[in-house]
């Protein structure tokens, strides 16, 4: 997952990278030059399923950074992924992020890369709410035991409301 707009750059230009090598590869004069047939298409291969990833993290992205987000929070393992896209769906910096907080923006980063592992409850709700997340109960078919023993019928949707719908994406 792309994190911030460093690693969205770094990742473009790695996908244009691996698609000049492909481009390289595919040539006639290197295709008849190849002692090993499969060993060459085993570098097709990883080269073509490399570039598809690049491919996906930027779309995905993009597709935050342009678009309001509606997810579903199906488990509290999704939690840390769901505070970084709603960063940057915000588009919010980590920098940002952190000044808003009171933190210093290496804190921000450290969170992020160790999918807020290291962070307090408490700070976890302070980003949520620095960030608009509201949780909304829903009904669903699926049925979950409480603590307590007892079963429900809900999950929760996360929305996070748009501050400044007037913000332009910051694509390069």
């Amino acid at each position: 997952m792309i994190k911030n707009e460093r690693q969205y750059k770094i990742t473009k230009a790695q996908l244009h990278k691996f698609e000049a090598a492909l481009t390289e590869m595919m040539k006639p004069e290197i295709i008849a030059n190849q002692e090993n047939v499969l060993l060459h298409q085993l570098y097709v291969d990883a080269f073509h399923s490399q570039i598809e990833e690049f491919k996906e993290e930027i779309q995905d992205y993009e597709s935050l950074i342009t678009k309001p987000i509606l997810h579903e929070l199906s488990s509290i393992e999704a939690l840390p992924s769901l505070l970084i896209k709603a960063r940057i769906a915000s588009k919010l910096t980590q920098k940002d992020l952190a000044k808003q907080l009171g933190l210093k923006e290496q804190q921000i980063q450290k969170y992020e890369a160790t999918d807020y592992s290291s962070a307090s409850l408490s700070r976890i709700i302070q980003v949520s709410q620095k960030l608009d997340i509201k949780l909304k109960p829903t009904r669903t078919r699926k049925r979950v035991k409480s603590l307590t023993g007892s079963t429900s019928l809900m999950k929760l949707n996360v929305v996070q409301e748009q501050k400044d719908s007037s913000k332009e994406p910051k694509l390069h």
